[in-house]
């Protein structure tokens, strides 16, 4: 059913979280409706002739939902909505519905439309988060503070912070680490076997020890030395790791 009532489009609010996105798939399905949009928050500049319907985050409908994905569709569905959600792109919550509304007639078939136009947007945003979880497990960088807390600051394109938690949970188990999302504002913290994701902005700069300061020096300086001169070539290194990512890499502080 379309999204028209009458002479009006009917878009849903969320309140951003995967939580509620997964409450306003099981809201879509049950009023066999497919919204014009889906806007995380309040919509900034209301369209005329346009229905707003709120949708309230409801767990229990929302594990319903992650359930039927889990039993329902392809073994990669849930992987690809949760990473669709986490690309943090305009259209993302739009691709998740779509895909999902498809996905409950084709069953476990689902993925083998890949050219099908509510199945290949999810697919290629889904690709960009993997694609950068794979490049930052490799791009994180502990430093030791004062505190004898390790700390890391990343600025991924996408939310790709719980993924990364969940990773380096299981590798470094046994110490105390926080990894920082500079550009969203919000870091991980684990100890104890637990993490969890809050707000966070460092105000001051961040001491650290006496020990991890020469190391760092010493890493640099290893990384310098270590290069052949005549075979630098930046346009291919920014063509493999983006100058984005740099800032945060001991070993190309210098450049």
């Amino acid at each position: 059913m379309s999204a028209a009532t009458g002479s009006r489009q009917v878009s849903y609010t969320y309140d951003g979280s995967f939580h509620g996105l997964m409450t306003v798939a099981h809201e879509a399905s049950k009023r066999n409706i497919t919204p014009h949009d889906i806007i995380a928050g309040e919509p900034e500049s209301p369209l005329l002739f346009h229905d707003y319907v709120h949708i309230a985050t409801d767990p229990n409908k929302a594990e319903a939902v992650i359930r039927a994905i889990k039993t329902r569709l392809p073994s990669l569905a849930y992987k690809r909505v949760l990473f669709c959600y986490l690309s943090e792109a305009a259209h993302a919550a739009t691709c998740v519905i779509d895909y999902l509304t498809l996905g409950w007639r084709c069953g476990a078939l689902l993925d083998h439309y890949t050219t099908h136009e509510k199945v290949k947007p999810l697919h290629v945003l889904s690709e960009k988060v993997a694609r950068e979880w794979h490049r930052m497990m490799g791009l994180v960088r502990f430093k030791l503070t004062a505190q004898g807390i390790l700390y890391a600051a990343i600025e991924p394109d996408h939310n790709v912070l719980p993924l990364l938690s969940l990773h380096f949970a299981e590798r470094m188990a046994g110490e105390n680490w926080i990894i920082h999302d500079v550009g969203r504002n919000t870091a991980s913290r684990y100890s104890g076997g637990e993490w969890d994701i809050f707000d966070f902005e460092v105000v001051d700069a961040i001491a650290y020890g006496d020990g991890e300061l020469a190391y760092q020096e010493l890493w640099n300086n290893y990384f310098t030395n270590i290069a052949i001169g005549y075979r630098k070539n930046k346009g291919l290194q920014k063509q493999f790791l983006p100058r984005r990512y740099w800032k945060h890499l001991v070993e190309c502080i210098s450049d």
